[in-house]
């Protein structure tokens, strides 16, 4: 199986020639139009994916197409599973879904304490024990998970609330069927850390798709 990942193309939506079994877009896929109105950005965010966005992802050559929400996607949360009528692909949230037999799992929320409080961002759990109820609930027999944000690996930032998520690194060690990890949110990755975890964890942080940004098993 050949799988195609890209995240954050909110700003740039890569001409990609490569043809996928599966492709990713894993999440900020919808530009931000008032980082206070959540509303205004639902009805912005409507027309972006109707004029921009799906004709794009109609041109991947794939067989299937999964999105995922990030911290931009404010109609991802609004609509939350029923996203998928928006879309020219399969939104994933909080639910699995098995393609060729390996099963894909997405969870798109972030801890309460990231990003400044007053800013409107989409995911961002009210409280810790919601964004550890989200990780909890992540299926057992996921063979791929996405998220937003990172576990707590060997990570380095300028602001360490970034450097990822215990709880989730936690739930992550007791997935014994797991082989892949993909997430955007962080900065820079330990280049020897498929050598400290049991499955491959995989940083997709551009929009462009390069070697990095694809793969096969």
């Amino acid at each position: 199986m050949k799988i195609g990942v890209v995240t954050d193309c909110f700003e740039n939506l890569p001409s990609i020639d490569e043809d996928f079994d599966v492709f990713i877009v894993l999440g900020n896929f919808l530009p931000i139009y008032d980082t206070r109105l959540v509303t205004w950005n639902i009805v912005n965010q409507v027309d972006y994916i109707d004029n921009l966005f799906n004709p794009w992802l109609n041109k991947i050559k794939s067989d299937y197409k999964l999105i995922l929400g990030g911290k931009n996607d404010h109609l991802a949360q609004f609509y939350g599973s029923q996203t998928s009528f928006y879309l020219a692909g399969d939104y994933l949230q909080d639910e699995i879904m098995t393609i060729k037999g390996i099963n894909f799992y997405g969870m798109p929320w972030m801890p309460s304490h990231y990003y400044d409080r007053d800013l409107a961002m989409a995911f961002r759990s009210r409280e810790g024990n919601f964004f550890n109820l989200a990780v909890e609930s992540i299926h057992e027999n996921v063979d791929i998970l996405l998220t937003d944000v990172p576990p707590k690996l060997n990570f380095t930032s300028d602001n360490h609330k970034f450097d990822g998520d215990i709880f989730l690194s936690k739930k992550i060690d007791s997935l014994k069927k797991l082989k892949f990890h993909l997430f955007s949110m962080c900065t820079d990755v330990d280049e020897n850390i498929e050598k400290t975890i049991k499955h491959t964890s995989l940083c997709c942080s551009k929009s462009a798709l390069s070697s990095r940004n694809f793969f096969k098993f």
